[in-house]
């Protein structure tokens, strides 16, 4: 194109549109949350499975375990680490969280049972240990 005189431009943009998906197993926990966006109207804070994000939005990813858990993997992709657990969305992003069972055994303090984990001191640090309870036949992991 050849521009003679004054000329005008106009550009319109838009940032890509993403998906969020989140997935965890029992006894595991995530929160997502949006800290900031350059999308008008995308709204910050929670965010839930399924929810849209955008290009260059930075999210906050939390996850653990409660009690009688532990986490055992963590996969989080599509968004590359800002900082600590704050990450920049690239892409459609996924955050997967695993757990396993601890070995725990419920004593009762009166009132309630309350969770207790086992651990046995070995002479130079303490071990954690599951319980198993003999069926008869074959030993299970308390649950």
């Amino acid at each position: 194109y050849t521009v003679v005189g004054n000329t005008s431009v106009s550009v319109t943009t838009k940032l890509k549109e993403y998906k969020l998906s989140i997935s965890y197993e029992t006894g595991a926990y995530v929160t997502v949350t949006r800290q900031s966006t350059k999308k008008s109207g995308a709204s910050l804070g929670s965010l839930s499975n399924g929810a849209k994000i955008y290009h260059f939005d930075v999210i906050e990813i939390t996850y653990g375990a409660e009690v009688g858990y532990e986490v055992t993997n963590v996969n989080i992709t599509g968004c590359k680490l800002k900082s600590d657990n704050t990450y920049t969305v690239i892409s459609n992003t996924s955050v997967s969280v695993t757990t396993g069972m601890l070995g725990m055994v419920y004593v009762d303090n009166g009132t309630s049972f309350i969770p207790c984990l086992i651990y046995i001191d070995n002479g130079t640090n303490w071990e954690q240990c599951i319980p198993y309870v003999d069926s008869g036949t074959t030993w299970n992991l308390c649950s």
